[in-house]
């Protein structure tokens, strides 16, 4: 071992003593310097090997290449600024041994990791990495063809060596320095063949798809140079020039204009992938990455359409498309114009086509539709939208099928309507005419479907209507009874209804919770929800504020309403960790333990009775689980215990009267609070409490 840790520090020593003469590192550096590497070579030798050491040896190396990068630097301008600008000197000091030492060992540790751990190819990107730093591009070549031999199956690799012949660098002979270039020929064998061995690897499909594209707006700019506009008349010259320089591509004109290559692409990789909607729209995003690729995203939405005529993602894709784009005319697979597509058809003037030709087929009727399209594009963009929509219903007639349909207009009403009222009526207009359709076909029996009926009532303003609606499902179907969104609804519907009545000592919404109460099961979230939302209603119906504006609220009344409010509270407690997310408001979280217990405090507070206040917090702190543990609660419940917590020593100061009594209180609730935050490992708050304890018992 030691015999070869000589031999290859002896290597090193004709670079060293070349910085050392330089003056770059002096002689107590080089010696520190041989020593770490002497070390480190010694670890790299050992029986097992580890990978910690090989990437410590060369964060070293690194940090000592980039100290002699800055020395070399600040060295030549010192000599610079002295007049001694011999160019027989500048040229030894470029080409000596000892400024390419290191960056030359950092690649031979790279190449000594990779052979011990030939199935890690992490190695390789690292040496690539590397290498792009230290600008060894000849270097970053052989390592992505080793890498591509040793893992042929990694499209990673694939897709990095070929960005590097087409994007990266090489050696520009006739100017010093490195320019911009590479070869799109290399880059294109590279991903045929990483497809050629990975036929299913969408990444190598798409990439490949964006190469071209890129390639075309190379081609575009060549052109654009060397025909300006205006030049119509000039030498084919030029043209031929910009031919010249595509490697052996088709014709320019065809490739920029018709996409002839990226559809090639696309129908080879449809071939090979075919049974997947979302590999497709993946190169429609692509599209929208370049412009000028209208002609493309057309042959990629009619293949859609042919393939997935059945599939609700298609249909969505293709409103979506018409929405972003404003299109408004379809064509099929023969060159057909059809009023009721998505997508126009760019390469046809209409109203000078032959009257012999059959590359279109058009009457005199759906040109004037489309001469009155163009002149008013919103209504022909809501026309063929509705087309779209009637179409999908009718192929997929699902309920998912109408409820995407129904969310992807919410969606455009939400994010493309803000300053258009007449498209956001047309918008509900359509909404409305799908949820008719839905229920003319027999769709309208999901709690899905149900909620989007009621919210669209609703939204127009039609209460009763969305209450009766709700009333009559709820009641005459079963899989409405079990699903909480469905009561959570009709109870907020009769609130709203209530709102400018002075509330009872009961309402209809509190009728409507206390029945799905009686259908949930204890066991279910909905439980959960339902209690804690008849909780809040209780808890405004018992407020003083209003009993005081309503002379009919009895005492006996008010006393059976707080005994209700106490019991439900008594229940959240233990049925807490059914406090979940549901259905489609799956962001809106039920509101938690905390917030219910500091609602209930506050109201408590605010009669000035420290008694029921103390009620309030010992049913939580000292009576429940619930401050057992916080290691099972989240951020938003440590962060509202923690507002309980002193929102109870708040009351305890300001409401308590025997000094000593108070004392009492808040120690207990010191402890609970030290035990509860202690079981988070929430050392900060422990400490606080911990304070405000040692001051309080003083």
């Amino acid at each position: 071992m030691s015999e070869q840790v000589i031999a290859n520090l002896d290597h090193m020593v004709a670079p060293l003593k070349d910085l050392m003469d330089k003056g770059i590192f002096e002689p107590d550096e080089i010696r520190s310097i041989v020593q770490r590497r002497r070390e480190s070579e010694y670890l790299l030798l050992r029986r097992s090997a580890r990978k910690l050491d090989y990437l410590r040896y060369i964060e070293a190396e690194r940090k000592l290449e980039r100290l002699r990068s800055l020395r070399r630097k600040k060295l030549y301008k010192n000599t610079k600024q002295q007049g001694n600008n011999n160019n027989n000197n500048k040229k030894d000091s470029k080409n000596s041994i000892g400024d390419a030492h290191v960056v030359q060992l950092i690649h031979l540790l790279f190449v000594r990791a990779k052979r011990k751990w030939k199935e890690d190819v992490s190695w390789y990107f690292k040496h690539a990495e590397f290498a792009k730093e230290a600008k060894s591009f000849q270097m970053l070549g052989k390592i992505y063809a080793e890498a591509i031999q040793m893992h042929p199956r990694n499209s990673s690799l694939w897709i990095a060596a070929a960005s590097h012949e087409y994007f990266g660098y090489i050696v520009n002979n006739n100017a010093p320095g490195m320019s911009g270039g590479g070869s799109i020929r290399n880059a294109r064998v590279l991903l045929q063949r990483g497809i050629r061995v990975n036929q299913k690897a969408e990444e190598l499909w798409l990439q490949y798809f964006c190469l071209e594209f890129h390639y075309i707006q190379k081609l575009r700019g060549r052109k654009e140079i060397m025909q300006p506009s205006g030049d119509d008349n000039k030498d084919t010259s030029e043209e031929k020039e910009v031919t010249d320089v595509t490697d052996g591509a088709p014709n320019s004109n065809n490739l920029i204009n018709k996409c002839q290559l990226p559809r090639i692409i696309f129908n080879n990789a449809i071939q090979s992938i075919d049974d997947n909607i979302q590999f497709r729209l993946k190169f429609l995003d692509l599209c929208d990455m370049f412009p000028e690729t209208s002609v493309m995203e057309d042959v990629i939405m009619l293949s859609i359409e042919k393939d997935f005529g059945h599939s609700v993602e298609g249909w969505i894709a293709r409103a979506q498309i018409l929405i972003e784009k404003d299109r408004f005319a379809n064509i099929d697979n023969k060159g057909n114009t059809l009023v009721s597509g998505f997508c126009q058809k760019p390469t046809h003037n209409l109203e000078n086509n032959n009257e012999g030709s059959t590359d279109i087929i058009i009457n005199q009727e759906s040109l004037k539709k489309r001469k009155r399209n163009e002149s008013d594009p919103i209504h022909a963009t809501n026309v063929s939208l509705k087309n779209i929509l009637k179409n999908a219903t009718d192929a997929v007639n699902t309920p998912e099928m109408y409820l995407q349909s129904i969310f992807f207009l919410h969606s455009c009403i939400k994010h493309n309507c803000h300053d258009n009222e007449s498209r956001k009526k047309f918008m509900m207009n359509l909404i409305d005419f799908l949820l008719q359709k839905a229920e003319k076909n027999g769709m309208a029996s999901s709690p899905d479907f149900i909620l989007e009926k009621t919210a669209y009532l609703v939204k127009a303003g039609k209460l009763k209507e969305a209450f009766g609606f709700l009333e009559k499902l709820i009641t005459n179907d079963p899989g409405c009874q079990k699903d909480v969104r469905c009561w959570m609804k009709w109870a907020l519907i009769s609130s709203k209804m209530e709102n400018n009545c002075v509330p009872k000592s009961d309402s209809t919404s509190c009728e409507i919770l206390r029945k799905g109460l009686e259908v949930l099961p204890i066991y279910s979230y909905g439980h959960f929800n339902i209690s804690s939302q008849l909780f809040l209603n209780l808890l405004v119906i018992s407020s003083g504020s209003f009993a005081a504006l309503d002379s009919s609220i009895s005492s006996h009344q008010t006393f059976k309403v707080d005994e209700e409010i106490s019991s439900l509270f008594q229940k959240l407690l233990l049925i807490s960790h059914k406090g979940k997310t549901f259905g489609k408001d799956a962001e809106k979280k039920s509101i938690s333990i905390p917030e219910l217990a500091l609602v209930y405090l506050q109201q408590e507070a605010n009669k000035g009775n420290i008694t029921l206040v103390r009620k309030v917090y010992s049913k939580v702190l000292f009576n429940s689980n619930y401050t057992k543990s916080c290691s099972d609660k989240d951020e938003h419940e440590l962060g509202g215990m923690k507002v309980f917590f002193d929102s109870c020593i708040q009351a305890e100061t300001s409401l308590g009267g025997n000094s000593k009594e108070i004392r009492v209180y808040l120690n207990r609730i010191y402890d609970i609070a030290i035990q509860f935050f202690q079981t988070g490992g929430c050392v900060t708050l422990v400490d606080l409490y911990k304070k405000q304890s040692n001051d309080c018992r003083r």
